[in-house]
Order: C-alpha cells, then sequence, then structure tokens
C-alpha cells in the first residue's frame, strides 16, 4: 500500500490563496517524506478556483523527485488542453485526475452536466491524455454518499469505474465525498470494485465524521492499492448549502505514524513528513489538525 498526497490540490482547493513559493515548498517537501504519489495541482477555471490561478507556474517549476508519480487535476477538456499546452506537460507530469460523481444531482450542482454528459466529456479527455503519453487515474466521487441524493448502490459504483476504464483510465479512485462511509462499507466497496477490475483501487476518504482512518485501514485490509491524504488534515468537500463546515481529509502525519507502527506502509522518513507538515501549516498561517503534530510524537517504527 502507497500513499498519495493531496495536499497541493484537494487539500487547499477551498483555502484563499497560497502564495506560489509555499505551494513549491510543500510540494518538494511532500516527494522527500517518501509520498510515491503527488497531487501537484488543479486545472480548474481559475475564476472559480482563484487557488489555481498559478497552476501553469506550479507546474512549470515544482521540484520533481525520483520514483513519484506527480499528477494533476483536469475537470473538463477545457482544463485538459490548458495543461497539455503548457511546454514540457509530458516532462513534468505523469498522470493526470479526471472525476465524475455517481449521481446526476451532484454531477449537475459541480458541472452543471448530467451523468451521461460528464462520462461523454470525460471520455474525450481520457482519449487525449493516453495518447500524450499521460496515465490517467479516474475518479467516481460520492462513491458512498450523496450530499443531494443520499446513499449510493455500489452496483452504481461500479457501472461508473467500468464506463472510466472503458475509456482508458487505468487506475480507479473511491471517493468518500462528504466522509459517510464507515469501516463496514469501505471493506465492502473496495472488496466489490477490486473482484470486479484487475487494476489498481485509490482509497480517498474524507474525515468530517472523524472515520477517515479507520475506514482508511478497513480499506487497508480489503486490499486497496492506494490511500489518498493531505498534510494537516485540510480539504475535502467545501462547505456548501448540504455541508456547513469542511470535510477535511485523511491526515497524512496521522495515517503515515499509524500505518508505519503496524507494518502496512514502509519507505516513510517519518521527520520529514513532520517537516512537511509544518511547513503547510506556515503556507496557510495557522495550526492544522494533524494530532501527531500537536502531541509531537516520536517517530514511528515498522512493525517486526
Amino acid at each position: 500500500m502507497r500513499i498519495s498526497e493531496c495536499w497541493g490540490r484537494d487539500g487547499i482547493q477551498a483555502e484563499q490563496p497560497v502564495g506560489t513559493e509555499s505551494k513549491l515548498a510543500v510540494l518538494d517537501a511532500a516527494g522527500a517524506y517518501g509520498a510515491a504519489r503527488v497531487e501537484v495541482t488543479s486545472f480548474a477555471r481559475p475564476e472559480v478556483w482563484p487557488q489555481f490561478a498559478d497552476s501553469p507556474e506550479v507546474v512549470e517549476r515544482f521540484q520533481r523527485h525520483p520514483g513519484v508519480d506527480y499528477v494533476v487535476y483536469v475537470p473538463n477538456l477545457r482544463g485538459y488542453q490548458r495543461f497539455a499546452s503548457l511546454p514540457g506537460a509530458r516532462e513534468r507530469v505523469d498522470s493526470v485526475l479526471v472525476a465524475v460523481a455517481a449521481t446526476d444531482s451532484y454531477n449537475l450542482k459541480n458541472t452543471r452536466r448530467d451523468t451521461a454528459a460528464a462520462l461523454a466529456e470525460l471520455a474525450q479527455v481520457i482519449g487525449a491524455a493516453t495518447r500524450g503519453g499521460f496515465r490517467v487515474i479516474g475518479c467516481v466521487g460520492t462513491a458512498w454518499c450523496c450530499p443531494v441524493d443520499g446513499p449510493v448502490a455500489p452496483e452504481r459504483v461500479l457501472e461508473l469505474a467500468e464506463s472510466l476504464l472503458r475509456a482508458g483510465a487505468v487506475e480507479v479512485m473511491l471517493g468518500d465525498t462528504t466522509g459517510e462511509a464507515n469501516p463496514r462499507s469501505a471493506t465492502h466497496l473496495v472488496e466489490r470494485v477490486r473482484g470486479e477490475f484487475a487494476l489498481p483501487v485509490i482509497g480517498h476518504f474524507h474525515d468530517m465524521r472523524g472515520t477517515a482512518l479507520a475506514n482508511a485501514f478497513a480499506a487497508c485490509d480489503a486490499g486497496v492499492d492506494w490511500i489518498d491524504c493531505a498534510l494537516g488534515g485540510i480539504g475535502g468537500h467545501p462547505p456548501d448549502e448540504h455541508q456547513a463546515a469542511s470535510a477535511g481529509n485523511l491526515c497524512s502525519e496521522d495515517f503515515a505514524t499509524v500505518a508505519t507502527a503496524s507494518g502496512i506502509l514502509g519507505g516513510i522518513d517519518h521527520d520529514a513528513m513532520m517537516r512537511a507538515g509544518r511547513l503547510a501549516e506556515q503556507a496557510l498561517g495557522r495550526p492544522l489538525l494533524s494530532r501527531v503534530q500537536r502531541a509531537q510524537v516520536a517517530a514511528a517504527t515498522e512493525a517486526g
């Protein structure tokens, strides 16, 4: 099991704009602490998401680390074209992330398209990205529950995952958008997806109900290949009319500490991760949500 660090995209997307130099420092620190994958930025429309107005500069300047898979998020064909037109984009970035929600209601809310229309455009994005030499990660958001329509059937998630994979995605991400998964439902859905598709599966859990850590461990036991997390536990589903507060991502420092001690995660430089977490706090100008940062726990050791 490997860690994907998503502070640079899902972590800060709902924050006030962070300075480019601060972003670059945190991205460098994320690669240094041992994350096997790092989300660099988003190519969502900067007039809607001002946090990412500097995404071309971030892609041009971030420090790559050997062996790390670097990812950008593209919401649609226009976003992909903005990214792919950057000089050296293919040399700077390895993978592209696309996403579709499991319900028409949430797709209409986010993209003003129903699910069928969203999938049709994403198929164009996936095809273009694949031809451009990028690996494509396909995310099914609201995979457990939709903030508008409520619980989502696993069969719906399997259907959408199959559509993304048929279009050319090579990994499936399961997004717990509102943090309503629980360890049993996390286990069940990961097992269903792994049983259906012989491709890597990513667990992306938000912490609205304080269950992200438990859900991540349940997903690991069920055979998930990657766990998404964010330094300081920030980000996730932003506040809106359906949810009054940010959901928060699974916290990188907390998950890595426990997962390393449990023997399911290796290759993490705990001290470097703690430094990365402190840089993330400095970038946002406030203490974040990591329990191990607050407690100043000793470096974790792998279980023998």
